[in-house]
């Protein structure tokens, strides 16, 4: 019996620790988010914030116990493998990470009623996953000028009007809000790669997939966070002002809306 329970702990450790790595995308997220728009050093006027936060005490909570985890975790991961990884490298890492996902993109283009980018989406996805050697290089971008999107499910709700709901900080998974929430879960759910693994037994796998994928976006966000750390005095408002920002930015392809809700744009 005790043997049994001593086997059922050494199984469960790296499974923990996956889990922290994989799912530990903490506050940090918002300053990714901002990377995204090219935006290094971070400057937000947080007074003009107008974001409904009437959960702003439980969100401040989660937010500093993230930071910790994303402190003891997160961040001294994203930095060895900064340090330690080839440029080249990283980038054959980000380009399979990204041709990964290339399918909920393209589920959630369909849901959206835009065939065309669809089609576009699978057609970068054929190219990179046969030529590009399963999405190790971009032959679709640099012979085809296909540029890559992401499309979440967060978008496809907001694109038939669902309001996005009060602002949330998630504890592990950080920044978010209603929408986006019930959106992150049925992404996870229609990957097609996460259900092939799972069939296959193989979530270790889906874990370390993960965990990778946090541990480089991490590493792309280095330089806002630092900025943000020297110079926002609230940074919970800083990094609140940027999610909400960058979520309208996406929602509304490239149009930022800064008052009121993110609607659509046609």
């Amino acid at each position: 019996m005790n043997k049994k329970v001593t086997l059922m702990k050494e199984n469960a450790l790296p499974k923990v620790v996956l889990l922290l790595l994989s799912v530990s995308l903490t506050p940090e997220l918002f300053a990714s988010n901002a990377v995204g728009l090219g935006a290094e050093q971070v400057t937000v006027d947080t007074k003009a914030d107008e974001t409904p936060d009437p959960l702003e005490p439980v969100n401040r909570f989660f937010f500093v116990f993230n930071e910790l985890l994303d402190g003891m975790f997160l961040k001294p991961a994203a930095q060895i493998y900064d340090l330690c990884t080839p440029d080249p490298v990283k980038e054959n890492v980000s380009n399979v990470l990204d041709n990964l996902v290339e399918p909920v993109t393209f589920a959630n283009e369909i849901f959206q009623g835009k065939p065309d980018q669809a089609m576009e989406t699978l057609g970068r996805f054929t190219m990179n996953s046969t030529m590009g050697i399963g999405g190790l290089f971009n032959p679709a971008y640099k012979l085809a000028g296909l540029e890559r999107r992401k499309r979440d499910f967060g978008q496809t709700l907001a694109h038939y009007q669902v309001d996005d709901g009060p602002y949330l900080v998630l504890p592990i998974l950080g920044p978010s809000n209603f929408r986006d929430f019930v959106g992150t879960l049925a992404d996870w759910a229609m990957d097609p790669f996460n259900y092939f693994l799972r069939d296959k037994d193989l979530n270790e796998v889906i874990w370390g997939r993960a965990g990778l994928d946090a541990v480089r976006k991490r590493r792309d966000a280095l330089p806002t966070t630092d900025s943000i750390d020297k110079t926002s005095s609230d940074k919970y408002a800083t990094y609140r002002v940027l999610y909400r920002q960058h979520r309208a930015f996406q929602i509304n392809d490239g149009h930022v809306v800064y008052k009121d809700s993110p609607t659509l744009e046609e």
